[in-house]
Formats: C-alpha cells, sequence, structure tokens
C-alpha cells in the first residue's frame, strides 16, 4: 500500500518536472522528398517554437479571454475524465477573420498557458 502510494507520487512528480523542462514545439507535416529515410517516411518534423504572446498582451473582451482561459484549464485537468470515458482528449477551437486579426498570436497564447505543443 505504502509502495504504492510513493510509486503515484513519484511518477506525479516526475511527469511535473518533465512538463516544466519541456520546450514548446512546432509541428509541421512535410511530405516532401528530403524527409524520405529508406525503409522510414517521416512526414512530420519539429522546431523549438518561443512566442511572447500570452494572455496578458492579448487584446480582446476582458470576460471572453477569461472564460477562454478556465476552458483551457479545465480541459487541460480532465484528462482523467477522458481516459474513463474512452474519449480523445481533444479540445477544439474555431478561428476565423481576415490576415492580421491575431489568430495564430491566440493560438500561441494557448500553447504558453498549457505549456503544448502546437
Amino acid at each position: 500500500m505504502i509502495t504504492q502510494t510513493y510509486l503515484e507520487h513519484v511518477l506525479k512528480k516526475g511527469k511535473e518536472i518533465q512538463r516544466q523542462n519541456m520546450q514548446t514545439r512546432l509541428y509541421t507535416n512535410n511530405n516532401a522528398k528530403q524527409f524520405t529515410v529508406p525503409g522510414l517516411k517521416i512526414n512530420w518534423s519539429h522546431i523549438v517554437y518561443k512566442h511572447p504572446a500570452t494572455f496578458e498582451t492579448l487584446a480582446m473582451e476582458p470576460d471572453k479571454k477569461q472564460e477562454i482561459i478556465e476552458d483551457l484549464l479545465t480541459f487541460s485537468k480532465s484528462k482523467d475524465y477522458y481516459a474513463r470515458i474512452g474519449k480523445a482528449c481533444k479540445r477544439g477551437y474555431l478561428l476565423y477573420g481576415p490576415p492580421g486579426t491575431g489568430k495564430s498570436t491566440r493560438i500561441a497564447a494557448m500553447a504558453n498557458l498549457l505549456n503544448y505543443d502546437i
């Protein structure tokens, strides 16, 4: 019993430390031949993604901003719930508008808030 509790604690702390040291990455799908290795086709590549956007720097309605932050934080803590009901742990937002209206900046702020890859 004590061993199981201790093991769960160690695993939880290990994941927290790993998450703190993680760098956000931006993934892109590459179907180019230069990413093909004999016997292995690599479709995805990534780069370290550092963007200064945060929700504090976003220009948007404060109520809507707080609503989105709360929704994201609730979602990020729901992994066990999704596993229990057998659903994929995903969250989607539909962003639309002309170029230069902050869609990519909002995505960067979301990734920075949750420390998620893009």
